[in-house]
């Protein structure tokens, strides 16, 4: 199945296809599946043991240890395992990029990350490397994500900015939501 049309079924299997956040679309079985999910996750012993192997190994890979990991994993109900921290954690960077983030989905079999960079109006995100030395923390990553998360699949920029206009987030986007956003970073709050 070719990756744009595995991502449309995973977006419809999880979230309900026009319809705005309030009861029904609490009571939908797109919801109710995603939810499932994403407590069958949350419950499973062998998925804690690999994030708990995936962030002992990526923390390894910080080399100023005045920044720490921010571990939003399930965040208000957010279908991923998520972890943030300033990209100055392991390398020099301009002061306009401020977070760096892997996401690790519950919902598919897909992984991405992002980096948040400031601009003068305001912060915008990105999914690929401005850098030789970004590129490299993502090899890194990337390796990390073979050893502990083996059947997860990173997924490419031109899929993580798609947005789906008949779909609902609830993470408050003026917006319609991304791919990323579904996969990786909605929630129920």
């Amino acid at each position: 199945m070719a990756v744009q049309q595995e991502i449309k079924d995973l977006i419809y299997t999880y979230y309900p296809k026009g319809l705005s956040i309030g009861d029904q679309y609490a009571s939908s079985k797109e919801y109710h599946s995603r939810r499932q999910k994403i407590d069958e996750a949350i419950a499973s012993k062998s998925l804690m043991s690999k994030w708990k192997s995936f962030k002992e190994k990526f923390e390894k890979l910080i080399t100023d240890r005045s920044y720490s990991l921010s571990d939003y994993s399930f965040g208000g109900g957010s279908p991923s395992f998520h972890v943030s921290v300033s990209p100055n954690a392991f390398m020099e960077t301009d002061n306009n990029v401020l977070v760096f983030t892997i996401a690790i989905s519950v919902i598919s079999d897909f992984w991405a990350y992002r980096f948040i960079d400031r601009t003068d109006t305001a912060w915008e995100a990105r999914y690929s490397p401005a850098s030789e030395k970004e590129r490299e923390l993502l090899s890194q990553v990337g390796q990390i994500m073979k050893e502990t998360f083996p059947g997860h699949r990173l997924l490419e920029e031109k899929y993580l900015s798609e947005a789906y206009d008949d779909v609902e987030s609830s993470i408050g986007l003026k917006r319609s939501p991304s791919v990323f956003d579904l996969l990786f970073v909605d929630h129920d709050n």
